[in-house]
């Protein structure tokens, strides 16, 4: 007996060391299996058991424990370093999920009683309602449920939108265990309830209470809510989930030691999933930012300069404001060109795939971006205050209305165009979303600070950016390391974990952007000329994608960003002054989360650390790939890496018993490493 430790879809025989065609079946991590052959060292043909008709395939051989009959309980620290990491992602407390999946499941990744999947205890209609947001950028399969990564990120989103509609119901901040009851019976339910103490709070509960498996409450949840009013089961909750919550905390305290002023008192109030971060999100407005900027407003509301000059220029307005609130808030991408470019938001784009391919903004239109742009960087508050929402509800799909559109229209902060025409955008925020965090925006030399509500503040003083990119990128972590780390797994979670390839919407266009960090032009879908006659090939976009990665971290100018892994190795191997990695020879040091990992590849592929210096020396090149590490655990290195299989990869390196990384061979001899870049944060 043997069973998958991560899902991988079954292909037929292998060829040449290559993987056969797909069969198109997905064996699901967790699954049992039996192991029929292998062809070593990569490949090990299976019987699924645990699937109708037991289907037989071919996958990587580390995908396949061959020696565990069921899946263990995750590994604590390696799910902490990822829940905390999307705990920051959108805005929200990390110990709370971490202790919760801790209580439910005990970080077991199998399946639970009434119908849950571990380790976060989700069920199939949670996860319809939770990991398909797409007003969010969430949009996860059915099959993901089974995968514990996607279910942290998914966790993350549900803690956000349930504690910011319980905190909104409540006249003070919920405590973890009222939280904790919110996430089992929805938080509509737990209001109610705690405002009519005599309450039974499955009483509370309504037949079609979003995002709530209201059927299975009973099966899952009787040891806290039977017979309980939420006083009862509260309490209940508290005595289980302070258990937990102690016995999580130093996996906690391991990436973000305790400087004294926090808690994990389940008593304490929960944090607020909208608080500011320092000044602020910095949004400098590039010239490309603002020609993006013009030309999706344009799109949305040009029509509306038919009701008048004031309708125009409100809804353009309204337009811009929109995304600046959603670069500052947790929820959306952290640029202005990516929330545009985001899927199934802006209705032009949808047809498009990128704002680059919408007409250019009218004169006058233009003029009236710029010139709002320029107040708002002035100290001009927001024409809309914080919302991050509008809709035409005379053009809105009836499932949009019923989630979360009539909801904006009745409280809309802000309304322009005609509803007699019906034309018009009612802005406003989908229920849960939270307000954004402070904010500066920025361009040319004017720069301000605003509040969650759209207000100014006070004149900001910034230091000069560079390009269009995040001084931390999408993570906000304390050490760059740490951003590394996030940023990575971002990427893989953008291109579904290596299900989405280079030429796949919206992934060809986010290869652009990785290409943008070398000063590049391409994307996804680039052809250049090939070595042969005739030859059209996609340019190679793994260094791009590290260079990326780095950039958007904070790496600034300790990393020479390059479109060659080599380049970048090579100037760490002599030493860049004031760098952020340093090169060390692959047999002398274990590799640590944070760090590249640096091998040759086609001619280069032998080549260990003095070999490359050499080989760099005479041609300034030689062909190889990095990946970045993500974790170190169980005797193997976690990595990511770009234009892996044509998309962003997760491999796992052997380590030896000391930890340096294990040398690889093919069928002629052996394949050295040639460095790890150490991260020196």
């Amino acid at each position: 007996m043997a069973v998958m430790i991560e899902s991988r879809t079954l292909h037929g025989k292998p060829e040449g060391g290559l993987a056969g065609p797909s069969l198109g079946i997905l064996a699901q991590e967790g699954a049992k299996v039996q192991v029929l052959s292998e062809i070593l060292p990569r490949f090990v043909e299976i019987k699924v058991l645990d699937m109708d008709g037991q289907p037989v395939g071919w996958v990587t051989e580390d995908a396949v424990d061959k020696k565990a009959g069921e899946l263990p309980p995750i590994d604590g620290a390696n799910l902490a370093g990822v829940v905390l990491t999307h705990a920051e992602t959108f805005g929200v407390n990390g110990h709370f999920p971490l202790a919760y999946a801790h209580m439910r499941s005990g970080f077991s990744p199998t399946a639970l009683a009434g119908g849950g999947q571990g380790p976060f205890d989700l069920t199939p209609v949670e996860w319809a309602y939770y990991g398909a947001r797409p007003d969010l950028g969430v949009e996860f399969p059915e099959e993901a449920l089974t995968e514990w990564r996607s279910q942290s990120l998914v966790s993350a989103v549900r803690l956000m939108l349930v504690q910011n509609m319980l905190t909104s119901a409540m006249p003070r901040a919920p405590t973890w265990a009222e939280v904790a009851l919110a996430l089992m019976c929805g938080p509509d339910a737990v209001a109610a309830a705690i405002k009519a103490p005599e309450r039974k709070v499955v009483e509370a509960v309504a037949a079609d209470a979003a995002g709530v498996d209201v059927a299975n409450i009973a099966a899952r949840f009787s040891e806290f809510v039977d017979g309980q009013t939420a006083a009862g089961a509260v309490e209940k909750i508290a005595a289980k989930l302070q258990v937990s919550a102690d016995a999580t905390k130093a996996f906690v305290e391991a990436l973000i030691p305790d400087d004294g002023s926090g808690s994990s008192t389940v008593g304490d109030t929960a944090d607020d999933a909208s608080a500011a971060a320092g000044t602020g999100k910095l949004i400098d407005i590039s010239d490309t930012d603002l020609d993006a900027l013009a030309r999706v407003a344009q799109s949305e509301v040009a029509i509306f300069a038919r009701f008048g000059d004031d309708q125009l220029r409100g809804g353009l307005a309204g337009v811009v404001d929109t995304i600046f609130n959603r670069v500052a808030h947790v929820a959306f991408p952290g640029s202005i060109q990516q929330v545009i470019d985001q899927k199934s938001q802006f209705s032009a784009i949808n047809k498009l795939g990128t704002w680059t391919k919408l007409p250019a903004a009218e004169p006058r239109i233009f003029d009236i971006v710029r010139e709002h742009v320029e107040a708002r960087a002035g100290g001009e508050a927001s024409i809309i205050k914080g919302a991050t929402h509008f809709l035409n509800p005379f053009a809105s799909s009836p499932s949009a209305m019923r989630n979360w559109g009539q909801f904006v229209v009745d409280h809309a902060v802000a309304k322009f165009g005609s509803v007699a025409e019906r034309l018009v955008h009612f802005h406003g925020t989908a229920p849960g979303t939270g307000q954004p965090h402070e904010s500066i925006l920025k361009r040319g030399g004017k720069s301000f600070q605003f509040g969650p509500d759209g207000q100014p503040v006070a004149p900001a003083t910034v230091t000069a950016s560079s390009g269009s990119f995040s001084a931390t990128g999408t993570s906000t972590a304390a050490t760059i390391q740490a951003r590394l780390v996030g940023n990575a797994l971002a990427e893989w979670n953008f291109f579904e974990q290596g299900k989405r390839v280079e030429d796949d919407d919206p992934q060809f266009r986010r290869i652009g952007t990785y290409w943008q960090a070398v000063g590049e032009n391409f994307d996804g879908r680039t052809l250049i000329p090939g070595s042969k006659p005739g030859e059209l090939i996609n340019p190679a976009w793994s260094a791009a994608f590290i260079s990326y990665i780095v950039r958007i971290s904070g790496g600034g100018d300790r990393f020479l960003y390059a479109q060659a892994h080599s380049v970048y190795v090579q100037d760490f191997v002599v030493g860049h002054p004031g760098g952020l990695y340093e090169a060390m020879r692959p047999e002398h040091y274990a590799p640590q989360p944070g760090d590249l990992v640096h091998a040759g590849r086609e001619g280069a592929k032998r080549f260990d650390f003095d070999a490359a210096r050499a080989a760099f020396k005479a041609d300034k090149r030689y062909a190889s790939h990095s990946d970045l590490v993500i974790e170190v655990n169980g005797g193997f290195a976690i990595t990511i890496g770009g234009n892996v299989s044509q998309s962003v990869t997760k491999k796992r390196l052997k380590l030896n018993p000391d930890g340096t990384l294990k040398t690889r061979s093919d069928s002629v001899g052996v394949l050295p490493w040639i460095a790890v870049l150490r991260c020196l944060g």
